[in-house]
C-alpha cells in the first residue's frame, strides 16, 4: 500500500517543530506529494483534513502526540510520531530520520500497529 496524501501536525510553539514542518512540506512539493498542515491542537482542521488523508505525522514531543491523537481517535487515521521532545515515548522515528522514513511511506515500506485507547 502507498500513500498518496500525508497530514502534518505540530506543535507550534516549538521552533524546531516548524522548522521540521518546513523540510516535510517542502520533501513532500518536491516529490508532488499531496500534503497539508496542522497544528496539533487545531481539532476543526484537523477534523476536516483527517478523512482525505492516508498518514498523519506529528512532529513534536509525547504532549504534541496526544493532541493530535484526540483528532484521530474520531477518523481511524495511522499516527507516526517523529520525536522533537525529551523522551519520545509515543514517537517512531527522531527529526533527523524525517525524509527517509517519509520516502518509506509513500512506498508503502510501513506496518500499522493497533493500539488501545482509554
Amino acid at each position: 500500500m502507498s500513500l498518496s496524501r500525508i497530514g502534518f501536525a505540530f506543535n507550534p510553539t516549538s521552533e524546531a517543530a516548524l522548522e521540521l514542518r518546513d523540510r516535510a512540506e517542502a520533501w513532500c512539493r518536491d516529490g508532488g506529494i499531496d500534503h497539508w498542515s496542522a497544528q496539533a491542537g487545531d481539532l476543526v482542521t484537523l477534523h476536516r483534513e483527517l478523512p482525505k488523508t492516508d498518514v498523519l505525522v506529528v512532529l513534536g514531543g509525547d504532549g504534541t502526540f496526544l493532541r493530535a491523537a484526540q483528532a484521530v481517535a474520531l477518523v481511524d487515521v495511522p499516527l507516526l510520531g517523529v520525536n522533537l521532545g525529551k523522551v519520545g515515548f509515543l514517537s517512531k522515528a527522531e527529526a533527523h530520520e524525517l525524509e527517509p522514513v517519509l520516502l518509506q511511506l509513500t512506498q508503502g515500506q510501513f506496518n500499522v500497529g493497533e493500539r488501545m485507547g482509554l
